[in-house]
């Protein structure tokens, strides 16, 4: 599999690229000038690039927060970007906290994972087997 990136005018920050024995890569925010985030406050904001994966197979890319800003209750929105697509990546941030959030610059905000995807065969019936959690919903597995 052979990821093609381009990095678009915008862009800000470090070529992306990841460690070894990373699962994600690192993401930054391509913006011209500082944003500052007020609590509760949404904001899309622009990874400057965009890109192709070659390869034969289906893939899905998902954009996630990173656990150091997660924790502090800054919040990138995960999505899913199917590997046709060939627009401008970009990433929604919530700001939860109850302070200010400064973005700058290149700041690294959110990360990258590529992950195999398959497709199966659907099929239309009647009745499902029997399960232990059965349809009890959200939660119902316990904490």
């Amino acid at each position: 599999m052979k990821l093609k990136i381009k990095y678009l005018e915008n862009f800000v920050g470090k070529e992306i690229n990841k460690k070894k024995e990373d699962s994600g890569y690192d993401l930054y925010a391509s913006i011209k000038e500082e944003i500052v985030l007020k609590p509760m406050q949404i904001e899309t904001i622009s990874l400057g690039f965009s890109l192709e994966i070659v390869d034969g197979d289906t893939f899905e890319i998902q954009i996630r927060g990173r656990s150091g800003l997660n924790s502090r209750g800054i919040i990138a929105t995960f999505g899913t970007i199917d590997n046709g697509y060939r627009g401008e990546f970009k990433t929604t941030i919530i700001n939860l906290s109850g302070e200010d959030f400064i973005i700058k610059p290149g700041d690294r905000i959110c990360q990258m994972v590529i992950a195999k995807t398959e497709h199966l065969e659907i099929e239309e019936v009647d009745q499902l087997s029997e399960s232990e959690r059965l349809a009890r919903g959200f939660g119902s597995s316990g904490i």
